[in-house]
């Protein structure tokens, strides 16, 4: 076949050079944005974050209206209050688990504008969005400490972006009217 080369005998006992692989100048850290996709602002996540919020509270609302519909009475006591405590927390968590198996942005992220992607500029595959979940609550049992860092990091990443390597970012805005 012509562009093929057959081995010789001769050929099997040379000895041949064997270069390593370049390797880059700069090779970033784990905890380091790779992209170009700066990170959504404070302001952008707490929006995203008041909508979601505010679903959830529309959602338990319905819950409790029916609930009452159905001739129940809405009671608040010492051992009424835990149980509505606990059917708070997992309409929140159920409402997080619906779009990280859904494998897309919640209402409220899409609502502000903003987008999730990894620190590789893709967009993140579902266990990535359930290691952001899991990493949200524990920012949240920290007292809030894993939100607040936030605030004080360089790259503005809270502990879960950190843990997922996943962040939101401002989405592309497609121009209404071309420009003159």
């Amino acid at each position: 076949m012509p562009g093929s080369r057959t081995v010789s005998a001769r050929d099997q006992g040379q000895q041949r050079l064997a270069f390593p692989a370049a390797q880059p100048d700069y090779v970033p850290a784990d905890s380091s944005i790779y992209c170009d996709a700066p990170v959504a602002l404070p302001v952008h996540r707490m929006m995203a974050a008041m909508l979601d919020g505010s679903m959830m509270l529309i959602s338990l609302g319905i819950f409790l209206i029916i609930f009452h519909l159905a001739g129940a009475k809405v009671v608040l006591n010492k051992t009424t209050l835990p149980l509505y405590g606990f059917m708070a927390f997992a309409t929140l968590v159920l409402y997080r688990l619906l779009w990280c198996l859904a494998g897309t942005d919640s209402v409220g992220m899409r609502w502000s504008g903003l987008r999730l992607i990894s620190f590789d500029g893709v967009i993140p595959h579902r266990g990535q969005r359930l290691q952001r979940l899991l990493g949200s609550f524990i920012s949240l049992v920290a007292g809030g400490l894993g939100l607040l860092w936030g605030l004080v990091d360089e790259e503005h990443l809270t502990w879960h972006d950190h843990m997922s390597k996943t962040f939101p970012t401002p989405r592309a805005r497609l121009l209404r009217y071309p420009k003159r």
